[in-house]
């Protein structure tokens, strides 16, 4: 897939490209993206980013990749806004478990 074409496709779906880059081996292509993450997901785009992060990729313990440190990375380069609209959800108390999951224990906890 050719560069621009990757980029009229994250335009069309950014939720569903950046979770797909999330699989090995697009791991470093969803790196060079980071920065443009914020610009083109939404509040509750995002919020569903961190639960699918969570729930397929931490929950399941996979190893290919430190979700873990994803989830951190996005967390602190994230707008004020996208903050404020995750702490308003259900989702907040599970996201502050699995950012501190050090994968010694399965991340085993219920949520919505």
């Amino acid at each position: 897939m050719s560069a621009e074409h990757l980029e009229d496709v994250i335009k069309e779906e950014p939720l569903q490209t950046f979770l797909a880059l999330c699989n090995w081996p697009l791991h470093r292509q969803f790196q060079k993206m980071t920065d443009c993450i914020f610009s083109l997901l939404t509040e509750r785009e995002f919020l569903q980013f961190l639960h699918e992060v969570i729930c397929y990729k931490v929950k399941r313990d996979w190893m290919d990749w430190d979700y873990v440190e994803l989830l951190n990375e996005l967390w602190k380069r994230s707008p004020e806004h996208f903050k404020q609209h995750v702490e308003s959800s259900e989702l907040l108390d599970i996201l502050k478990m699995a950012l501190n999951h050090d994968y010694k224990k399965p991340f085993r906890v219920q949520y919505p």
